[in-house]
Parts: structure tokens; sequence; C-alpha cells
């Protein structure tokens, strides 16, 4: 081999190995995203399935009210509330439950017309409305409907990080939570005359 052709190999290698190590370089840090992807997914449905079987634990309203309001905001938001549409009965001896007629008519409307969950930064005067929970700047609120059989609502979940729920929010896990309220509440509250 001639050392013209000699040189002309070391040079391609001397191309060829930098850039492989960045491609590899490359792959390891998708690797190491997708893993940080996979392990924040996996603490997010714990949290969901802790506060899914506390929710199908209830056998009462107040044990009901209790996992809205504690259960759901130890383990996953600062504040939440169930917003019942469809149930006939007061519940008023409920802290984190309310029927919908407590709100003013824009929120009713809107509130009654969602069809799915809805991320999104809040004023703190809305907050406040379907929180009871004063702030000094916006927070954000997911906006998770509730149905199932007779029971139809909505579950307010507020945060005071005004980027915690946005529209960049992935539902899946909130539309979940949704279902297994619905559940919950249609046994609990429809079946159970013990308030």
């Amino acid at each position: 081999m001639s050392a013209s052709n000699q040189d002309k190999i070391v040079a391609l290698t001397d191309v060829q190995i930098p850039r492989l190590r960045q491609e590899i370089n490359s792959l390891r840090r998708q690797l190491r995203n997708v893993s940080d992807t996979f392990f924040a997914n996996e603490d997010s449905f714990n949290v969901v399935a802790d506060i899914a079987l506390a929710l199908q634990a209830c056998e009462t309203v107040l044990d009901l009210d209790k996992a809205i309001g504690v259960q759901l905001v130890s383990d996953s938001a600062d504040h939440a509330h169930f917003y019942i549409l469809s149930e006939d009965r007061e519940s008023s001896d409920t802290e984190y439950m309310s029927s919908i007629s407590t709100l003013s008519e824009e929120l009713q409307t809107r509130l009654s017309k969602l069809n799915k969950t809805v991320c999104e930064p809040c004023r703190e005067d809305t907050y406040k409305q379907l929180l009871q929970i004063d702030l000094d700047s916006a927070g954000s609120i997911a906006l998770v409907p509730v149905a199932h059989e007779k029971i139809r609502g909505v579950l307010v979940i507020g945060a005071i990080d005004p980027d915690y729920y946005t529209r960049a929010v992935g539902t899946l896990y909130l539309d979940f939570l949704g279902a297994s309220l619905g559940i919950s509440a249609n046994r609990v509250l429809l079946n159970n005359s013990n308030r």
C-alpha cells in the first residue's frame, strides 16, 4: 500500500471516529430521555392508581368527600373540588363536593358543556369561585368531566403554579381519574343513604 493510500485511510478514520462518537452520545441522550420519561410516567401512574383505589374503597359520602379533597390533594394537586351536575340531593355536609348550582351562571354553563378534559391557566377570581381558595396571582386548573350511569359532574383540580396545568399537559391519567370518580360517585351518591 502506498503512503498516499495509507494517509487517506488514516484521514478517513480521523473523520469517522469523532462522527460515530457524536452519534453514540446522541443515542445515549435519547435513551436517557426515554428512561426519564418512563420513570416519570410510572410515578404518575402510581399516584393515579393510589387515588383510584382510595375512590374505590369509599363507602359513604363523607369517605368520597375525603378522597377528593384529601387523598387527591395530598397525592397530586394543590386543591380539588367535584361539582355534581346530576345529583338531586344537596351535598351541604361535604367540603369538596357541591352542586353545580352553587356556581355563577357563566361557570355553570361552561362546566355543563364540558365534554373533554381541559387544562389551562386560571385567573385568581375564577380559581376562588371553583376551589374556594384565594390566590395572590394566577394559578392553573384541570377540568375533568365525570360521567357514569346517572352521575354527571366535573372534577376541578387546581395548582397554584400557573404552568402546572397547561394545554400541553397530556390528559390520559386525568381522564382515568375522572372515570374512576364517576364509578365511585355513582355507587356512593346514588346507592348509599349514609350521609
